[in-house]
């Protein structure tokens, strides 16, 4: 199965089985509901949430090993995908600049030899490998400037893939532990850092003149079905990018 598709399976499964976990652990509140405000409701809602957490704890450390593989996998393809070779001419620039006296190139004011690498990069931004050269060489006079940046080619360059995969790391990662809305979510924290922590058994209520001071469940996040959506959904890739991503990454 190819990577992205691979990737796909794994993550529907994890959030199938997420949501069940999770809808069960809601079911249970509901089903106490009728009791709050005892000792009952207090040790059944702990009991509950400590299952729910026990239960996403182990799904958890059964799908974290794949993910991580299907990551290291894609990056294993990107390194092994041809890297288009220069034209001539592009050649003959990057050689030019790789033969260039270091020592006077230092002695040069650093605008004119940013201007220097800016031209001979617009020269061979077709291909990625000589745009490296130009990066690293910008790299080594302490130059700022993503020359990668200015790539035009077909193939999404090897260091762009490897920042996308990162990413998808950490967002990997936020996708276990969260099912609710990362915005939402940020705010949240940020209130309880401010105010402390929501107490989950005292819900927010309509009192006639407006909501009562509570606590309201997060949004949660869209729940995807095609790798398409999930991709979207996750890593907010589509369109372009996604379609050169995955080239890069699928056998």
């Amino acid at each position: 199965m190819k990577n992205t598709l691979n990737l796909f399976a794994k993550a529907k499964e994890y959030q199938d089985k997420r949501k069940e976990i999770v809808d069960n652990y809601e079911a249970r509140l509901k089903a106490l509901e009728k009791m709050r405000g005892s000792e009952y409701f207090k040790e059944e809602t702990e009991k509950a949430a400590k299952d729910r957490d026990t239960a996403l704890s182990s799904l958890k450390d059964e799908y974290r090993g794949g993910f991580g593989a299907i990551l290291h996998e894609m990056k294993a393809v990107s390194s092994r995908r041809a890297t288009e070779a220069p034209t001539a001419e592009e050649l003959r620039i990057v050689q030019a600049l790789k033969l260039r006296d270091f020592d006077s190139m230092r002695n040069m004011n650093k605008n004119a030899v940013a201007e220097e690498l800016n031209q001979i990069a617009h020269a061979v931004k077709g291909n990625a490998l000589c745009l490296s050269i130009v990066q690293d060489t910008a790299r080594k006079y302490g130059i700022l400037g993503d020359y990668m940046g200015m790539y035009t080619g077909s193939n999404m360059p090897a260091a762009s893939v490897y920042g996308c995969i990162d990413l998808m790391g950490s967002r990997l990662k936020e996708f276990m532990d969260y099912d609710t809305s990362t915005p939402a979510r940020i705010a949240r924290e940020a209130h309880e850092r401010r105010y402390g922590k929501m107490d989950e058994t005292k819900p927010r209520e309509f009192t006639g003149m407006g909501y009562s001071a509570g606590y309201a469940p997060l949004p949660k996040r869209p729940l995807f079905n095609t790798r398409e959506e999930m991709f979207k959904t996750l890593f907010n890739m589509d369109g372009e990018t996604l379609s050169a991503f995955t080239a890069a990454v699928d056998d």
